[in-house]
């Protein structure tokens, strides 16, 4: 389940007292999660039963070395 904005925000009031990163950062923050649990979840889904937890690491590394912006 991914978090929302909202939850984010009442998660870091928690632990710090306050939220230290501004609305739009948090937004956007939020967002870059929220793709990338999709497409983690995704691709989860089409593992078969040969594939191996190595094979899907791999799969994790190429997709972070992909990422040349994640703004």
């Amino acid at each position: 389940m991914t978090m929302t904005t909202e939850q984010m925000r009442a998660q870091l009031h928690e632990v710090l007292g306050a939220c230290p990163i501004p609305d739009a950062a948090l937004d956007q923050y939020a967002t870059i999660i929220a793709g990338l649990s999709g497409t983690i979840c995704n691709t989860a889904k089409t593992l078969r039963p040969e594939d191996t937890a190595a094979d899907f690491a791999a799969f994790l590394d190429s997709f972070a070395e992909g990422a040349d912006d994640v703004s």
